[in-house]
């Protein structure tokens, strides 16, 4: 059987030039969209009868990233035959991530490329250097949802440990929107691992540092929700020594600052958490910041 060159159904992904915002754009129907899937449903078929050339699988996963989402999709359910088939090297798929965080291609796809990496394995050095490393970008959430899926459901971890430390190296950066899935995420995390450290609670209560530095209403919401799931609190209140310590400081703070009445409520209500959590580190971090407030006040004299 005669094979048809790759290069007829390659049509490279535009470059990252554009400033498409992932949120908004779902993409563009192209008008060779007819032509493209002749030549697709041929690789389908014949990936039933033999194992397709390296260039014709570049062509499937660079199909993944087309601005037309019928291309788009079509190509993932070929490039998850290969997976079935072990036909499909991980690596190719992590390259393609890569280039969406180096800037190089958009946004296109790259949920999908994610969903396919979700199917064959994720590994730590995966988590460190991609999953968690896409949220300083704009995603869209399907890309978020894939992260998620990635990030929870797929890693195999005992601790929530390496995720943390992931996300307390990154959040500074992170958009409103991925402050949130911060959260969620973290708390997917402490409802599903089977133990929580001590080293866990305290990049927690950093990482929430960091979001509530941002002063913005809906994360302290957030945060406030998280407190109010109560398999997390009752798994995290082990820690409480720490986690009172930790988030004390922030807290306190901002609920003596000059913010609107709806948000010091808000603050003070995570202050009263933490006053629940454990009465006597929270008085004892309570005396420890009048001291520092005075020994700073006397050295400014």
């Amino acid at each position: 059987m005669k094979r048809s060159p790759a290069r007829s159904i390659l049509r490279m992904p535009p470059r990252a030039d554009s400033g498409l915002d992932p949120e908004e754009d779902p993409g563009i129907y192209l008008d060779d969209w007819r032509a493209v899937e002749s030549s697709l449903l041929y690789i389908d078929d014949l990936i039933n009868m033999t194992e397709i050339e390296e260039k014709e699988k570049t062509a499937v996963l660079r199909g993944v990233l087309s601005p037309d989402p019928r291309e788009r999709f079509a190509c993932c359910r070929i490039a998850e035959k290969l997976i079935e088939k072990k036909q499909l090297e991980k690596q190719l798929l992590v390259s393609i991530a890569v280039e969406y965080l180096l800037d190089e291609v958009e946004h296109y796809g790259i949920d999908f490329v994610l969903m396919l990496i979700n199917e064959i394995k994720v590994e730590s050095e995966e988590i460190s250097e991609i999953y968690i490393p896409l949220m300083r970008k704009r995603i869209n959430d399907e890309i978020r949802l894939q992260i998620e899926r990635g990030v929870v459901d797929r890693l195999e971890c005992e601790t929530p440990d390496l995720v943390f430390i992931s996300l307390l190296k990154e959040c500074r950066v992170f958009g409103v929107k991925n402050q949130l899935f911060t959260v969620d995420i973290i708390e997917k995390l402490l409802e599903k691992v089977e133990k929580i450290t001590q080293e866990s609670i305290v990049y927690l209560g950093k990482i929430f540092t960091i979001l509530l530095l941002h002063e913005c209403q809906i994360i302290v919401e957030r945060i406030l929700f998280f407190f109010g799931n109560a398999r997390v609190y009752e798994r995290i209140k082990g820690h409480s020594k720490v986690l009172v310590e930790e988030l004390f400081d922030i807290s306190y703070t901002l609920s003596q600052s000059y913010w609107k009445k709806t948000d010091r409520s808000l603050v003070c209500e995570i202050l009263l958490v933490l006053f629940n959590l454990n009465k006597k580190v929270f008085d004892e971090s309570l005396r420890l910041h009048n001291y520092k407030k005075t020994v700073e006040k006397e050295n400014d004299r």
